[in-house]
């Protein structure tokens, strides 16, 4: 998958870090999105099947052994979960793909230790609120200031606004007193969407 300028800078500054200070960023970032599926199917939501993938990521970020097997299973299940593109005509629908494929990246990198695919999981969070910010605001893909709308969109704001402060954080060592804070995010996300 080709990388935009800025997933450049933000693979640099990945690389910079051992593989749990990445891993750490990919999960805060993947957490947010939970919300985002379960914004989308409200009762009827499988997001256990994302949260306990993203708590096996935190179990292996703290210690455990990451097993092949299980994860190929987890990923498997999130991919199964993902709803189809034709299935609803809600403006969460991207989102809640996203949700699903974020979570993959994660899984992914549990067995490639490719920083790349953490930057995918940030890229997935951003395309998420992209589209909403452009649903909300009934921007046209024609619109010449397009970006720019989007860029200083609320919801935009406050996603860059959360990825820096956890690029900030990279480097902070990984220790066992972020554990059940990690979990809590994973447990409770309200999702990226909600302003």
């Amino acid at each position: 998958m080709k990388l935009t300028g800025k997933e450049k800078s933000l693979l640099r500054v990945l690389l910079q870090a051992d593989w749990r200070q990445q891993l750490r960023f990919g999960v805060e970032v993947s957490s947010r999105l939970v919300g985002n599926y379960e914004a989308l199917f409200g009762d009827q939501a499988q997001s256990g099947v994302l949260k306990n993938s993203l708590e096996y990521a935190i179990n292996c970020l703290f210690g455990a052994e990451p097993d092949r097997q299980l994860i190929r299973e987890l990923l498997v299940a999130c991919e199964q979960i993902a709803p189809e593109s034709n299935s609803t005509d809600s403006m969460f629908l991207t989102s809640a793909q996203d949700a699903c494929f974020s979570v993959c990246a994660i899984l992914d990198f549990l067995l490639e230790h490719d920083a790349t695919h953490i930057v995918i999981a940030s890229r997935y969070a951003f395309d998420s609120v992209d589209l909403i910010a452009q649903e909300l605001q009934q921007l046209s893909p024609s619109d010449p200031n397009l970006e720019q709308k989007i860029f200083h969109h609320p919801l935009m704001k406050r996603e860059r606004e959360f990825q820096e402060s956890a690029l900030s954080d990279l480097l902070r060592p990984v220790d066992i007193d972020q554990k059940q804070s990690l979990i809590a995010g994973v447990i409770h996300s309200p999702g990226t969407l909600l302003l």
